[in-house]
């Protein structure tokens, strides 16, 4: 039972800061283009990264898969609201609603993907 959940929250933590970082240094990267600034572009790259993030948590462990990556999600709304929102994107709210289901397709994405933890804890 243990194992259990420290098997999901590893998964969990390692989906969200893969989403966060990716999130990041794109930004940082697409700052030096004349696609700064832009709120389609910030609205894509965030919801690539979590579909990316929730693909990770779910396939560190096969058991939980569709919870980690909706946990995923749910960071990303709790963070925003931390932050105070986005702040450069007040009217629109498309990555705050969208976190949690954009989360959950990528766990479903990877469901046909092997978990290597899982396999590497067997043996």
């Amino acid at each position: 039972m243990l194992k259990d959940i420290l098997t999901c929250l590893r998964s969990i933590i390692a989906g969200y800061f893969f989403s966060v970082l990716g999130i990041i240094l794109v930004s940082i990267g697409l700052s030096f283009t004349p696609l700064k600034g832009e709120p389609w572009v910030y609205i894509v790259v965030s919801a690539l990264f979590i579909v990316l993030g929730g693909s990770i948590a779910s396939t560190v462990s096969r058991n939980y898969r569709i919870i980690n990556s909706a946990f995923v999600g749910f960071i990303h709304i709790f963070w925003a609201l931390y932050r105070g929102g986005y702040a450069e994107l007040n009217d629109i709210l498309a990555i705050p609603v969208l976190a949690i289901p954009l989360a959950v397709v990528g766990g479903m994405i990877s469901k046909k993907l092997k978990p290597t933890v899982r396999e590497i804890e067997q043996i």
